[in-house]
């Protein structure tokens, strides 16, 4: 009984063949894990799945891996119903693995979570409480960071709130609601079907915060005010490019090509919500630092806070 799917490079993904499972027709919840060679710190990301109280989810594992490690481990395992492995043929890339990973829910309610990371015991019971009541598109779970060995660096608890989409679009613009990177925040796949895929961006760099403001653009946020995942924050994240000198500057040159293309899709965003509401006084004056965020240049900026950061660590500006 153990479900393993192959796909190549150019095959469609069929969600209607692998959502066959007549106990799986009536839950509300699909977990993807798009994964990339990390099979160590998977195993742990996917024992926290099969550690949840409550088994009302669908998960899917998508391998993108370069190698066998993964595949030949998932080979060995008797799968339960409503968990599936796919291993991609072809290396797909971040972003198109993600996509392909989102894709495959066919129940109400998706949720991402990073081949790194680690989910609490009660994320799935918790989670669905907000998710079987609530009308907004997208809901957004507190969480913790946390280092290599699983140590808690800091936390992220949210405030209950239930917000229509022109506040849920200015929360988000201003971070007053942080997700997991692209993990720990769940879309409704009926409202979002339109958008339910990561955009193009460079090393997928604003790839989350594009589809979040997008999800809260179409129908609002609700927030849940227990941390029920923790993200991990180490050098080998998805977030981190590497230490060298020449990694270093990859990173801001990434930074400024993914900053340039979201800033036009945010202006974007923006219009669509005044063209419905072109007398919000929010918006109006959203506007402004919208206008600001496009204008400036993460790549002097981070160079600058990277400078600054060098210059005190040598003693300087410690009277500032």
């Amino acid at each position: 009984n153990i479900e393993k799917i192959t796909i190549s490079q150019e095959m469609e993904l069929q969600p209607s063949y692998l959502y066959t499972r007549i106990e799986n027709l009536l839950k509300m919840l699909t977990i993807v894990i798009p994964t990339y060679n990390r099979l160590d710190f998977l195993i742990k990301a996917y024992e926290s799945v099969l550690q949840q109280d409550s088994n009302e989810y669908i998960l899917y594992i998508l391998d993108d891996s370069t190698n066998l490690k993964t595949y030949n481990f998932f080979q060995n395992l008797k799968l339960n119903n409503n968990v599936f492995y796919i291993k991609n043929i072809n290396n797909l890339g971040i972003v198109r693995n993600i996509s392909n990973s989102f894709s495959m829910a066919k129940t109400k309610w998706v949720t991402m979570m990073s081949d790194d990371d680690i989910m609490e015991p009660n994320f799935v019971s918790e989670s669905l409480k907000i998710l079987r009541s609530t009308k907004r598109a997208l809901v957004i779970s507190s969480f913790r960071d946390i280092d290599k060995d699983g140590v808690t660096t800091s936390e992220y608890i949210h405030k209950p709130v239930s917000i229509n989409n022109i506040d849920a679009f200015i929360s988000l613009f201003y971070d007053r609601f942080p997700t997991a990177g692209g993990s720990g925040f769940f879309l409704n796949t009926r409202m979002c079907k339109d958008i339910l895929y990561f955009k193009e961006y460079p090393r997928a760099l604003l790839s989350d915060t594009y589809l979040c403001l997008s999800a809260a653009e179409i129908g609002g946020l609700e927030t849940i005010d227990k941390i029920l995942y923790s993200r991990r924050r180490w050098d080998g994240s998805l977030s981190s490019i590497g230490k060298s000198p020449v990694d270093k500057m990859k990173s801001l040159y990434y930074a400024f090509s993914a900053h340039r293309m979201f800033s036009n899709d945010l202006l974007n965003m923006w219009t669509q919500l005044m063209k419905c509401n072109n007398s919000n006084v929010k918006l109006i004056e959203v506007k402004h630092d919208v206008d600001k965020y496009c204008r400036s240049n993460p790549f002097f900026e981070s160079l600058k806070f990277k400078l600054v950061k060098f210059f005190r660590a040598m003693g300087f500006f410690n009277s500032i």
